[in-house]
């Protein structure tokens, strides 16, 4: 895929961001109905309390986040019913395609929706030219497509977002222009009934290419492109509070040491990728994984490469036991190595389940990942195939990855939400979403 020659200062980052970040996993929006479906109510109760009603790396940034990034789990509208889970066709649906954008977030809404958040588009005086930030957001639902949806105060990209639990959306940082600064603190909530958007406070730091992290009570964990490591905001007081964590790898910037994904594992503790080592070149040696417990204020690199100077441009998903999947290859190494890991639950074991025989035939995009209903997991993208057509299961119960329905149309993965219907929505797009954001969209049914 060849990064060599992208410029190394601040002005080239908006090119090179797409390659120093992963798409951030898109994550259940049901989880609550996955633990119920598949661990039964006293696992569900026990994880779910870890997990603080909510999946990490699905507020899907579009190429720049989660993930990262966090959607909430929607408990009144879980994906199971009086006749058991949601059984799918394994079928994939090409849908008309949404207006092209890039950058952006995506989130599950109750009722079967998603939303689309801010982003670059091809819009305004450069239509066509070179990609503006908007403030729009594209509202989708089975009946109607992708429509308008509100307007967010200030235009944004490179932000991230988490939805809460009476099915607003919080937005969060990023920028509102092409140029390396401002970066953005107020925190927008974006009301989908009343069609609106406000902004109720404001983080303690300017971050950008961050991920935000829903947790019990709708407070929301925001880490990343600061000394400051992390910060929890309060939508109900509209106050964040610094949390003051000493890590083995920080995230101190966006672009030499950032942050690419993270999920909750079952104890409450947070897996994150990324970093920085110190390196004369570090943003080609960034760190990872390690896990953070917020509350003790202490990390811990995991396993026998962490800190080895390896890319660790992966998505993680929390699955229903409490464990942490990671997907995709080591990035820049250009050594053979696994793609699919998993971290044990209750230890800090982390076992290989599918390696890459041949470093030619690696991922250029992160794939993406979600969470089903049923709690296997879907996974767009294969070594060699990008973009591609490819899809998989991984079956948590028995490690186990089996072939999934094509893709109707070749596509670069970008995000993917669990509805609380059931499907899967996804979005793909091109490979520079600075450059072209055009999109295509899938259901998997």
């Amino acid at each position: 895929m060849g990064v060599s020659g992208f410029s190394t200062g601040m002005a080239g980052s908006d090119d090179r961001a797409q390659y120093l970040r992963p798409v951030r996993r898109a994550q259940a929006v049901a989880l609550a109905g996955v633990l119920l479906a598949s661990c039964g109510p006293e696992v569900a109760e026990s994880i779910g309390g870890a997990t603080a009603s909510t999946t990490t790396n699905a507020s899907t940034d579009g190429w720049m986040g989660s993930s990262g990034s966090t959607s909430v789990v929607d408990t009144s509208a879980p994906t199971t019913g009086a006749d058991g889970p949601y059984v799918y066709k394994e079928e994939v649906v090409e849908l008309e395609a949404p207006p092209p954008r890039g950058a952006f977030s995506l989130e599950a809404l109750p009722g079967g929706r998603a939303l689309v958040i801010g982003g670059l588009a091809l819009d305004g005086p450069d239509a066509g030219k070179d990609p503006d930030v908007v403030a729009g957001t594209l509202l989708w639902r089975r009946e109607n497509g992708f429509v308008a949806g509100p307007e967010l105060l200030q235009p944004r990209f490179e932000h991230d977002s988490a939805a809460l639990s009476d099915g607003s959306v919080l937005v969060f940082s990023g920028r509102s222009t092409r140029e390396p600064e401002p970066k953005i603190l107020d925190v927008e909530r974006i009301d989908i009934d009343g069609l609106g958007s406000e902004v109720i406070g404001a983080l303690t730091e300017e971050r950008r290419d961050i991920i935000a992290i829903a947790e019990p009570g709708d407070t929301v964990v925001v880490l990343g492109d600061s000394f400051m490591v992390a910060e929890r905001f309060d939508p109900s007081t509209g106050m964040s509070t610094p949390l003051p964590v000493e890590l083995e790898f920080p995230f101190v910037s966006a672009f030499l040491a950032p942050v690419f994904s993270a999920a909750w594992r079952g104890n409450g503790e947070l897996v994150v990728l990324g970093g920085i080592n110190g390196s004369s070149d570090a943003a080609w040696h960034v760190q990872g994984p390690q896990v953070i417990d917020m509350d003790g204020n202490s990390s811990r690199p995991i396993g026998a490469d962490a800190g080895a100077g390896t890319d660790f441009r992966r998505q993680a998903l929390t699955l229903p036991d409490g464990s942490v999947l990671l997907l995709g290859n080591p990035g820049q190494s250009g050594l053979p190595g696994p793609w699919l890991m998993r971290l044990d639950a209750a230890t800090d074991t982390l076992t290989a389940l599918q390696e890459l025989a041949d470093p030619k035939m690696a991922f250029n995009h992160t794939p993406v990942g979600v969470v089903l209903a049923d709690g296997r997991v879907w996974i767009v993208g294969e070594p060699g195939s990008d973009p591609g057509i490819a899809t998989h299961f991984y079956d948590p119960t028995s490690d186990a990855l089996t072939p999934g329905p094509s893709l109707p149309t070749p596509t670069f993965p970008v995000a993917a939400v669990l509805l609380d219907t059931g499907p899967v929505l996804l979005l793909g797009g091109k490979e520079n979403p600075y450059v072209d954001p055009s999109l295509a969209a899938f259901l998997l049914e």
